[in-house]
């Protein structure tokens, strides 16, 4: 297995059977490297990014959502559209607010 020392930028897909081990016990863990500025958390059952940003008084905690959103990786000079993270993940459209239903009663002529 490979490692690497020193990263300035940690990424997890989250899972359903990690996503608690992620938040938790391995945030922690990451945000005591020194060298580490920024860890980030890829949700795989929605498009949303989770960051978690070193700052001088400790880890600020920012997201986006939506496909056209993007995040910007200052530590590696890099912007992430989500739309090019998501591109293989087939996700819903989000539905229009709906049109009351119609009752079938005739409408009154004015």
């Amino acid at each position: 297995m490979r490692s690497l020392l020193n990263p300035t930028l940690i990424i997890e897909a989250l899972s359903d059977s990690t996503e608690a081990k992620d938040r938790g016990e391995k945030r922690l863990c990451y945000q005591t490297l020194e060298s580490l500025n920024a860890y980030v958390l890829v949700s795989q059952n929605q498009p949303l990014i989770e960051i978690y940003r070193r700052q001088e008084n400790g880890w600020l905690y920012s997201s986006v959502q939506g496909l056209e959103s993007a995040v910007s990786l200052d530590s590696i000079g890099c912007e992430l559209r989500l739309a090019d993270v998501y591109a293989c993940l087939p996700f819903p459209e989000p539905q229009e607010e709906m049109a009351a239903p119609e009752t079938g009663a005739p409408t009154p002529a004015a």
